[in-house]
């Protein structure tokens, strides 16, 4: 069981690290698209349809990215209060994965109107091309089911982990051992009682 607990901890970790930083990069992406919008201040008409959708996008792009730097920061310390036995890291990942669901829904959903109104505008685009509406992104619908995936599946599994009575069991009884516990690379903070 502790190996379970070191490996799903520093994995915890290390993911929440790489999302972290991944998020900064979606940001940096987000901010460069504002610059190309400046620079149509002058075209007020390029503003609409298609670029004004795809603009849209970009800027719930970036809410999302900091609400996910703040979220990925909070199992980053529930990955690593849960590698030093605390029960508290197990409680926080819980809820972050009861969270993760409901991101799943609140992004799913978002993501889905932005698509349709990107199709909308694509297709009021390629109206004079000749172009049938149904070759326009027809990758778009399964990105979000993909999407919506990425998040429900990992996030069910964890509870389905972090509710197990011997994980449970495990980090109580291991929570109060004085001392340090090399294995896991931290020190157990708790102290014996006089």
């Amino acid at each position: 069981m502790k190996r379970s607990i070191y490996f799903f901890g520093w994995s915890t970790i290390i993911v929440s690290v790489i999302l972290t930083l991944s998020q900064f990069l979606s940001i940096a992406i987000s901010n460069s698209v504002d610059q190309i919008s400046g620079l149509l201040d002058g075209y007020p008409g390029m503003k609409t349809g298609l670029f004004g959708s795809m603009s849209d996008m970009f800027t719930y792009n970036r809410i999302w990215s900091v609400y996910s730097i703040a979220y990925f920061l909070v199992t980053l310390v529930g990955g690593i209060l849960f590698v030093r036995f605390q029960e508290i890291g197990r409680r926080i990942l819980e809820i972050a994965s009861w969270v993760g669901i409901l991101n799943a829904c609140v992004d799913t959903t978002a993501s889905y109107l932005f698509w349709k109104d990107m199709e909308n505008a694509m297709v009021g685009l390629a109206g004079g091309m000749g172009m049938p509406a149904s070759q326009l992104n027809p990758f778009g619908f399964g990105a979000i089911i993909v999407g919506f995936l990425i998040w429900i599946v990992p996030s069910v599994g964890i509870i389905i982990y972090l509710r197990r009575p011997s994980l449970r069991a495990e980090m109580i009884q291991n929570s109060g051992i004085p001392g340090t516990d090399s294995s896991s690379g931290f020190s157990n903070p708790v102290t014996p009682k006089k």
